[in-house]
């Protein structure tokens, strides 16, 4: 084993060490836990001939405006949007949305700077917010997109998750999950698989999926897509080229299904099949975060012992 350290966003200097770590070793795949090193992965498994996502993919769910264009011929699957770069372009585009939607970076994740319009007077703070939020050296996933937002209607219903493995083509749909954000800001503050929708909302989940996986071009990779359901309809939010994070990949599919989700993830990113027979049925898992109602210090948690004991010690802090 080895390791080497690099700044994957010097996309050549990077190169160049996997291909000197190609030239010892039989290197047959490699893949991303985050959203930042996509590219640079995709750029390895071009240069190396490897299975897993392509540039030409990433570029693509890397983009929330170019993941909408892509994905504009899957039926049902798409809120209304459009790409803006400035306040008069959001005021025009609202014009024909209406109230509420939702304007974020193109190229933005893990729910940052995400903001819900409810009337015209939040529009100019929501623009400038934006642009301080992008602005060059704040973070690094967002220097490939500068000023380039997409607002786009609210979507309405139960906010879920879609783990997928793409293999070879073939594209299965490991589980879906159910989620709750706090507001006004959508952090992620709970998480249930797998979801308790109905069996008609999953098998438009199933429809949708494999369309828009198809749509925009993944293969031998997993993916993490988020979404809505209402109405025992599906509704696209955005695509992540990597794994669930929440604990869903590390804890919640095991824990809920007896399948290595982490296993399967490497085997699909040197082109293998993955294993995916359930080894219990009826499980459910979850995870729900804490927070703090006022700044002080912890100082403990109580009730601990009791809710271990509930749940017949399937519980972790």
């Amino acid at each position: 084993m080895e390791w080497h350290e690099c700044d994957t966003s010097n996309h050549e200097l990077g190169l160049k060490v996997a291909k000197d770590v190609a030239s010892r070793h039989n290197v047959v795949g490699a893949f991303s836990w985050t959203d930042l090193e996509l590219s640079f992965v995709a750029r390895i498994n071009q240069a190396l001939s490897l299975p897993g996502l392509t540039p030409e993919a990433v570029k693509i769910i890397r983009s929330k405006f170019l993941t909408r264009q892509a994905v504009s011929e899957v039926e049902d699957v798409s809120p209304q949007y459009f790409k803006i770069s400035s306040l008069d372009e959001l005021y025009t585009a609202m014009e024909t949305l209406g109230y509420p939607a939702v304007v974020k970076p193109t190229g933005g994740n893990g729910s940052k700077g995400i903001f819900i319009l409810k009337s015209e007077k939040e529009l100019e703070s929501a623009i400038s917010n934006l642009r301080s939020l992008v602005s060059a050296g704040n973070d690094p996933i967002f220097n490939s997109h500068g000023d380039e937002f997409i607002v786009e209607q609210y979507v309405q219903g139960q906010e879920v998750s879609v783990e997928v493995l793409v293999h070879r083509g073939v594209v299965d749909i490991i589980g879906i999950t159910d989620k709750s954000t706090t507001t006004p800001f959508p952090f992620e503050s709970q998480h249930i698989f797998p979801s308790a929708a109905s069996d008609k909302a999953k098998l438009d989940v199933q429809r949708k999926i494999v369309a828009i996986v198809q749509a925009v071009g993944c293969d031998n990779c997993t993916l993490h897509i988020e979404g809505k359901i209402e109405n025992d309809k599906f509704t696209l939010i955005e695509i992540n080229g990597r794994p669930g994070g929440g604990y869903i990949t590390t804890h919640l599919v095991p824990r809920s299904t007896g399948v290595d989700h982490v296993a399967n993830i490497i085997r699909v990113a040197i082109g293998q099949v993955p294993e995916l027979r359930p080894l219990r049925e009826g499980s459910y898992a979850g995870i729900r975060y804490l927070f703090a109602e006022k700044e002080g210090q912890f100082s403990g948690l109580t009730g601990y012992d009791q809710a271990i004991l509930d749940t017949g010690g399937w519980i972790t802090l």
